[in-house]
């Protein structure tokens, strides 16, 4: 049976709709990124060059050009976010870990849950204090971080996500942060929660696991993947980007799914028959 490779945020996908999930993942189709989601890019890029690298401020506009030039139109608003940022928690207590020489920062890992499914991630930076470590994420939001912002992440893939992880990874892990930096009308705003690791993470694993059995087990027939039009509109009242494809006649998906409103999505993780995973 061929190798599954899972995160978070796909399974997150899977249970607003399987066939989002399907051409997604199994696809490898998505619309090209929009001008928000390139800024939550250019942000953790910049964290990365910053915090990680030891780049000064006034060279970051260098380095990222050098990295991602496609990200440097963005660089207008979110250079002043660090800054900002910066300066909003300068007297916060929590220091980044250094790990084999390196600041903790874009950490991977890979985790077996059986011997073809496999459970990945990234904790954008883990952090230390008083002798106790914190996973910190970094999220460029547009919405206002008030609490309202936070409380999906209560009861989230994610949450449980970094509760396991967090355990598998890094034994004294006391929980996670996370960070919302909203970037609007050039202004920002920012807001920190903390989170505890949950402790009932058991049941998690175990649908976890079943989910991805499914997943291989039909994973060449788009028919079990099902269409939950409920799912089409989002929460911010925006069509699913693969409503045009789920609303034509059967018949029309493949050429719509191929044409030019959508961009190959290369994958992370090879699905295809005899592939070899790549973390």
């Amino acid at each position: 049976m061929n190798e599954l490779h899972l995160q978070s945020s796909q399974m997150t996908t899977f249970m607003q709709c399987p066939r989002k999930w399907y051409y997604t993942y199994a696809k490898w189709r998505s619309i090209p990124p929009n001008a928000a989601m390139q800024k939550g890019t250019c942000f953790h890029l910049l964290c990365e060059l910053h915090f990680k690298d030891n780049i000064a401020f006034e060279d970051l506009s260098a380095a990222v050009e050098e990295r991602n030039p496609e990200l440097c139109v963005h660089l207008a608003e979110t250079l002043p976010a660090l800054l900002h940022y910066k300066a909003h928690y300068s007297d916060s207590p929590y220091t980044f870990v250094e790990l084999d020489g390196e600041t903790a920062i874009e950490l991977e890992f890979k985790i077996a849950l059986t011997d073809s499914i496999f459970y990945h991630g990234k904790f954008d930076s883990l952090r230390e204090r008083d002798g106790k470590q914190y996973i910190f994420d970094w999220k460029v939001t547009k919405m206002s971080p008030t609490d309202w912002y936070f409380k999906p992440f209560q009861q989230a893939y994610q949450t449980f996500s970094y509760s396991f992880a967090a355990r598998e990874c890094f034994s004294d892990c006391n929980g996670f942060f996370i960070d919302a930096i909203q970037i609007k009308n050039g202004s920002h705003n920012f807001a920190r929660r903390y989170f505890p690791l949950l402790n009932i993470y058991d049941e998690f694993v175990a649908e976890l696991i079943r989910t991805g059995e499914w997943i291989q087990q039909h994973l060449h027939d788009e028919n079990y993947f099902e269409h939950r039009y409920t799912a089409c509109v989002s929460k911010y009242g925006s069509l699913c980007e693969f409503a045009p494809v789920c609303t034509s006649r059967p018949d029309a998906r493949p050429d719509i799914l191929a044409s030019d409103l959508y961009v190959d999505n290369k994958p992370i993780y090879d699905f295809s028959e005899g592939g070899k995973s790549e973390v």
